[in-house]
């Protein structure tokens, strides 16, 4: 997959949908010259405000949802080629902690959720569908992998404490892996894309364990700690009675997997 190539044309999309040259909405200029400069917190609070008197305006919107991930140190097309180029499937949930912790700030989760339900709740129009559905899928996907890590792991030199990870988080990351899919599928990604694989294939893997539909908590809190963990081999203690060692976790029954609903 050619990110640079998105970049533009994620860029591309948000010039044409602000009617760049055209002065048209002096709102939205100053929204896109805020998160243009990297003023996030600026973008946030007006693109708020704008929305606020013009609360289906689906330019605004989609700017505000980029605020919020900026704001929470996301670069989305950064961390999706850092999930496509992962190597091994299993170890996507170090490496996107490992993107994250440097740069996302204390607030960052928080603000990764805001960036999502901003496009979820939005009752207006959605005039660019494709680039919708690919913002939305790639933040769900980042997500999916980042609340776990970061809830258990925080700071780089903490340690791992997957009981941090609560009931609701889990249930944020099985919708995130379902909904990431459909919507990366529906922002014209292919079934063979490396970023949908890792998706499905981390969703599977974790299905795999589970007597339930999708997967539990523990599970959740396992592969955490088998992910994160320098020595996987060495983890002896496991919250779920499905999983007994971290090879448990085994990508190679993961090979064609549909998580579409």
């Amino acid at each position: 997959m050619n990110w640079k190539r998105w970049r533009g044309i994620f860029a591309c999309a948000l010039c044409m949908l602000a009617g760049c040259g055209t002065a048209s909405d002096k709102a939205l200029d100053d929204v896109l010259s805020a998160l243009d400069a990297g003023n996030y917190a600026e973008a946030v609070t007006l693109a708020s405000a704008a929305l606020a008197d013009d609360a289906t305006n689906f330019q605004l919107m989609m700017a505000l949802s980029s605020a919020y991930s900026g704001r929470a140190g996301v670069e989305l097309l950064d961390l999706a080629e850092t999930l496509s180029d992962t190597d091994n499937e299993s170890e996507a949930f170090k490496q996107i902690h490992s993107a994250l912790v440097a740069t996302i700030s204390a607030t960052g989760l928080p603000d990764l959720r805001l960036a999502i339900t901003t496009l979820t709740d939005f009752t207006g129009t959605v005039a660019d569908a494709t680039n919708y559905r690919f913002q939305l899928g790639m933040l769900q996907a980042i997500e999916a992998f980042a609340l776990p890590t970061m809830t258990a792991k925080p700071i780089s030199t903490s340690t791992v404490t997957a009981t941090d990870i609560t009931a609701t988080h889990r249930a944020d990351v099985q919708s995130d892996f379902l909904d990431a899919d459909n919507n990366l599928i529906l922002g014209n990604l292919g079934t063979d894309n490396q970023l949908v694989e890792v998706v499905r294939k981390n969703y599977c893997v974790l299905k795999d364990r589970s007597t339930d539909t999708g997967f539990s908590l523990a599970e959740l809190q396992d592969i955490t700690t088998c992910q994160l963990s320098d020595s996987p081999s060495s983890v002896s203690t496991f919250q779920s009675a499905s999983v007994t060692s971290c090879a448990d976790f085994n990508f190679d029954n993961c090979t064609a997997v549909d998580t579409t609903l």
